[in-house]
């Protein structure tokens, strides 16, 4: 057995969690050694009781992982793991990252800078129109929208990114093997044609009600920000902005209307000091990527010629996704790219040096004009 298949079996042990995991790592030092471990001695680690380690004994089964192989594989599903050189480092930084997750369709689309639009689940009309015109401008912006798939605003969001013919991430309260809300099954094959559906869970598990507030906090850890469309005082939607607070993130909101009840949640995150967004113009403006007229005119751009003549690496490929012939700053680049600083100035120096990008006073960069054909 492979450490990443101990992993996927270690993953399917309730309330394990990240922190159990590294100090069951710490002490035993791989994956596969847990598994062997014996009762007793799980036991001895800080944290981990007898439910979990009897737990940990019962996952150790090679048929239950045969099963889970077999899904995998069926599905065209990648598993990325806390060890993996491809699991989304945003994800690492929040308080309690899934210790795995199970990935669908343009894998490391969630690796782009994205905002979470998030709402109710019995949205109004007023609220669908919302959600759906701010989703589609925020992915014609370069934004990826990052959503639940649930019905109501999620959905909205979802369809107004493919409609814009950008990708867009949803994140599942359920298995891959087990899409929820099943009338959205077809959407979520949509967005795996050219974004990612993701889920911590095993690939049959389904939508338990404990899962969805588990599954936010990954909502959250995905985006930049988080836009709350429409939502009731007790709705999920107000959890994923909870956890975007906790995580360091900004928290948006669209006014509602006041005598619609789904509304009151979020007037009340506006009363509470959450940012009010009257359009997308606002939004990218508050997190200082107001690049909307750069990035419309490199919708003109054709790509497609230069990538024929030159190879490219995924790192400048995401810094070309930003560049055109307007001058933009290192900062806004590493906020949009969502680059460390060190590692993009030494990447836009190899662009430079291979006469691609030219770069202008006060650390600004420029595509040089050989390098695109615009119409």
């Amino acid at each position: 057995m492979t450490d990443k298949e101990a992993l996927i079996l270690l993953n399917m042990v309730p309330g394990l969690g990240i922190k159990r995991f590294k100090s069951l790592l710490d002490a035993f030092s791989s994956a596969s050694s847990v598994l062997q471990a014996k009762t007793e001695d799980l036991q001895k680690i800080s944290s981990i009781g007898l439910k979990i380690a009897l737990g940990i004994k019962k996952v150790n089964n090679s048929q239950m992982l045969d099963k889970e192989l077999s899904f995998i594989k069926e599905n065209n599903v990648v598993v990325s793991t806390f060890l993996d050189d491809d699991y989304p480092s945003f994800l690492k930084d929040i308080y309690d990252p899934p210790i795995m997750i199970y990935r669908k369709g343009k894998i490391g689309v969630c690796n782009n800078v994205g905002v979470a639009v998030v709402g109710s689940r019995k949205a109004s009309n007023y609220g669908l129109r919302i959600a759906r015109e701010f989703s589609f401008e925020l992915a014609k912006a370069g934004l990826v929208v990052v959503s639940g798939l649930a019905r109501g605003i999620d959905t909205a969001a979802h369809q107004a990114a493919i409609e814009a013919k950008r990708p867009t991430v949803a994140v599942l309260g359920s298995g891959l093997a087990d899409i929820y809300p099943k009338e959205n099954k077809v959407l979520a094959e949509r967005i795996a044609e050219i974004g990612e559906v993701i889920s911590e869970f095993p690939m049959q598990e389904s939508p338990k009600a404990s899962n969805f507030p588990r599954r936010n906090r990954i909502i959250s850890g995905l985006s930049r920000a988080v836009l709350v469309v429409e939502a009731a005082e007790k709705s999920g939607a107000l959890i994923t902005a909870d956890f975007a607070l906790e995580q360091g993130k900004d928290v948006y909101a669209v006014p509602g209307e006041l005598n619609n009840p789904n509304s009151s949640g979020t007037n009340n995150l506006i009363k509470q000091g959450a940012c009010l967004v009257r359009n997308t113009d606002d939004l990218l403006v508050e997190l200082g990527l107001d690049l909307k007229k750069d990035l419309e005119k490199r919708t003109h751009t054709d790509k497609s010629s230069l990538f024929t003549q030159i190879s490219l690496n995924e790192d400048q490929l995401r810094i070309f996704s930003v560049l055109s012939d307007e001058p933009i700053d290192i900062d806004c680049i590493s906020q949009l790219i969502r680059m460390k600083p060190e590692a993009l100035m030494e990447t836009l120096m190899q662009l430079e040096m291979n006469q691609l990008i030219k770069q202008l006073p006060g650390k600004r960069f420029i595509l040089k004009k050989e390098s695109f054909l615009y119409e």
